[in-house]
């Protein structure tokens, strides 16, 4: 396919077009249209279109109570997207996405959360810990686990993200120090407060991961 094709096709596009609420029409089995709302995007599924169409069709009773269809989005072309579902003149309706609760941390990972909430604290209203958000925003989004925002803005990753890191890929010697030049880091000069009280946290929690002989390093690391 060349280039001016690809740009006229516009990969994963087509999405934008049918948020929350719409009222389309989506092609299903054996290419039959049915009539359905959209009840999820890739905000909040990572899959793609999900509509709920007025009417059961299959028997999948935990898929919208068989009314569920799915115009997948990840590597499509915006045409494609368009080939399978389609606006109709009826107006949107209000959809409400519940938002999950977090799930209990354990181990290393909850004395990173504890780390994060002393941050908090002592930020006088700077710092916020977020969840289901997007970056900038606090609009929905399911994708996103907890994270640090300053100023409303994000620092750093996911803290689930530096568990999956620190339990199975890199271990938790090389999660610390990217926790720390990640989030800790960037409150120096910012909310210095926070930086001081949550570093302090920081090189304790460095007592149960690292040997003896690399604990006064770390902490000098930190200040």
């Amino acid at each position: 396919m060349s280039e001016p094709q690809l740009i006229r096709d516009d990969f994963e596009k087509g999405w934008e077009d049918f948020p929350l609420g719409t009222r389309v029409e989506v092609r299903t089995a054996n290419g039959i249209w049915r009539k359905g709302t959209v009840v999820e995007t890739i905000n909040e599924n990572d899959r793609g279109i999900s509509v709920e169409c007025d009417e059961p069709w299959h028997n999948d009773l935990d898929f919208y109570g068989g009314r569920g269809a799915t115009v997948m989005v990840f590597m499509n072309t915006r045409r494609g997207i368009l080939s399978n579902i389609r606006k109709i003149d009826e107006p949107c309706r209000e959809i409400v996405i519940p938002r999950r609760e977090p799930i209990k941390l354990e181990g290393a990972l909850a004395e990173l959360l504890k780390i994060v909430e002393i941050a908090v604290q002592h930020s006088d209203g700077r710092l916020r810990l977020a969840f289901n958000e997007e970056d900038e925003t606090e609009q929905f989004l399911a994708s996103a686990q907890r994270f640090l925002k300053l100023d409303g803005k994000r620092i750093g990753r996911d803290l689930e993200l530096y568990g999956f890191m620190g339990d199975n890929v890199i271990g938790w010697q090389q999660a610390l120090v990217m926790f720390f030049e990640e989030i800790i880091f960037p409150l120096r000069t910012k909310v210095p407060q926070s930086y001081l009280e949550a570093g302090e946290a920081l090189c304790l929690l460095g007592e149960s991961i690292y040997p003896e002989g690399i604990l006064q390093p770390w902490c000098d690391l930190l200040f």
